[in-house]
């Protein structure tokens, strides 16, 4: 990960391994250890494939800025009806308020 150049990448998802839960967490809590590298590199991680609402929390309570599968959602057969938001109310990452690694949403 040190290794990698800056604007390598904008972001990195872990698709997470078949297996028991326990091994499936051990995986995104060891992806997720590392978030003040990929911070430092402006990378954002991702975690792909959750099954549970326990994989779901434990990614929540790392700090994971996407998470994806069917934890979250089951694919759909029609896209969902579009829903207005002002753009005041998205969140923004600012990237240069990282002082402990941790994620912060301005």
């Amino acid at each position: 990960m040190e290794d990698l150049p800056a604007d390598f990448a904008s972001s990195v998802t872990l698709i997470l391994p078949e297996g028991s839960e326990s091994v499936r967490l051990s995986a995104a809590t060891r992806f997720l250890r590392d978030a003040p590298l990929y911070a430092r590199k402006r990378i954002w991680q991702g975690i792909s494939e959750l099954r549970t609402r326990r994989e779901l929390n434990a990614c929540v309570d790392l700090r994971a800025p996407f998470l994806s599968g069917p934890a979250i959602t089951d694919l759909l057969e029609a896209p969902t009806p579009t829903t207005a938001c002002p753009s005041l109310h998205l969140p923004l990452h600012d990237w240069s308020q990282i002082d402990t690694g941790e994620i912060r949403v301005a």
